[in-house]
């Protein structure tokens, strides 16, 4: 960096190595995954990066290998993990946990790594817990957790702590983490149960790119390429298929909607697996009514641009978004939608509230009950005044959900981490010399 110091008739240019700060992003799963987790990252490590520190990602070795040979560039360093970590780590933890270790140590050295920002509670949380507790290295860091890591639910057996050996080792390191962040409040209150100290959770949400959302469509075109007419209501729902995202009762809902005389509607499920839900669509015979679609294209591998346009013109030729998960963290799919203007209908679970603030944002339903989804679809349908200040009110409520504003409070996280260290280490200093 150059400054100019001007002094009387002489301009003197004086040129100042100013350290940018790094951060390591530390994760289990990444790009070309197209998860909430990575793409979150992915909108994290953007926008840190234009606020003035440089994002390093550190992301297993496989994935990395995945973005060489598709061929996707992106804008920022990724440093691939050792192969076959995670699965040392599960089997035998003391010693996984000492490898990750030294390789965390190398890595610091290496990059000098000012804050860790790591994502995904186990394996990855724990590990860095563990390097901090056992190094010479000042490791400040956060931890945010965000699925199966933290959540658990018996019913449907989602949740690595319904393994007892599982729940000792998170509930153990997560207790012990310098920082944790909660994207909801369901997660802070796991945190709580882990009797995790107010003064050590910081409640962030994810994120969506609020830009993404408004960009203009020809929604007849979309709708007519996707297989919708002009008079159908679009009933849209985007995830994996998973039991907890409960995609059956939403099929379900829809032969209630035929019995209750609706006829023009299309139910689009978009996500991993989703076309696995032909069977019970060709059980109820809503053929005619359903749409199944296991993902969207690709991004362009020259301009990693995400969520992928595709998807984003599905969310704008939509009428309405019906997420009945039966349990989230966050269900960035729910804000997504917000974002491009739809009335929202969730279930109320864990996750899914949280984002609709118990009905004030949007609609909930009994996510086990098809017959009540079915009644919150056709009230939409059949008001256009609820529907008109649901739109309003999704519209309002994204915008506490802009990644650019998200990505400030990441950056105050690490600053107020530098500081308090920094005036920690004085003090320890002033006392050591005091003390001669």
């Amino acid at each position: 960096m150059v400054s100019a110091v001007y002094c009387a008739n002489f301009k003197i240019d004086i040129v100042m190595n100013v350290k940018t700060k790094t951060v390591g992003l530390f994760i289990p799963s990444f790009l070309p995954n197209l998860g909430g987790v990575e793409v979150g990252l992915h909108n994290i490590a953007l926008r840190v990066e234009k606020l003035g520190w440089t994002p390093i990602v550190f992301a297993p070795a496989e994935h990395v290998k995945m973005l060489k040979e598709k061929g996707w560039e992106l804008p920022y360093k990724i440093e691939p993990l050792p192969p076959r970590m995670w699965g040392i780590i599960t089997r035998m933890p003391p010693i996984g946990f000492k490898m990750m270790d030294l390789y965390l140590g190398h890595m610091q050295r290496k990059h000098k790594i000012d804050f860790w920002h790591v994502t995904m509670g186990y394996p990855a949380g724990c590990a860095i817990v563990h390097y901090a507790q056992n190094t010479r290295h000042d490791v400040q860091y956060l931890v945010r957790c965000a699925g199966e890591d933290i959540q658990k639910q018996p019913e449907i057996g989602y949740g690595l702590r319904l393994d007892p050996k599982f729940d000792k080792i998170i509930s153990h390191y997560l207790s012990q983490a310098q920082r944790l962040v909660a994207i909801t409040p369901s997660v802070y209150a796991e945190y709580k149960a882990l009797n995790v100290p107010d003064e050590r959770i910081y409640n962030v949400p994810n994120g969506v790119a609020l830009d993404r959302f408004s960009q203009d469509i020809n929604r007849d075109q979309v709708r007519e390429k996707l297989g919708v007419g002009k008079d159908d209501t679009l009933i849209l729902c985007v995830g994996r298929n998973h039991p907890k995202k409960n995609y059956k009762t939403l099929i379900e809902a829809g032969v209630h909607l035929r019995e209750q005389g609706v006829e023009n509607f299309k139910i689009m499920c978009i996500g991993s697996g989703c076309a696995a839900l032909s069977d019970l669509v060709g059980k109820y015979d809503l053929g005619d009514h359903v749409i199944l679609i296991n993902g969207m294209s690709k991004p362009d591998k020259d301009n990693i641009i995400l969520p992928v346009d595709a998807l984003v013109e599905a969310y704008k030729a939509a009428d309405i978004f019906v997420f009945p998960s039966l349990m989230e963290t966050f269900g960035i799919a729910i804000v997504e939608a917000m974002a491009a203007g739809l009335p929202v209908i969730v279930g109320d679970s864990e996750g899914c509230r949280d984002i609709v603030e118990k009905g004030k944002w949007g609609v909930m339903c009994d996510p086990h009950s098809a017959q009540d989804l079915a009644i919150k679809i056709s009230n939409i349908i059949n008001d256009d005044k609820m529907r008109e200040d649901l739109v309003k009110k999704a519209e309002i409520r994204a915008q506490d959900f802009n990644w650019d504003k998200i990505a400030q409070q990441y950056i105050e996280i690490y600053e107020a981490a530098q500081y308090n260290n920094k005036k920690h280490n004085n003090e320890i200093d002033f006392l050591d010399k005091g003390s001669r």
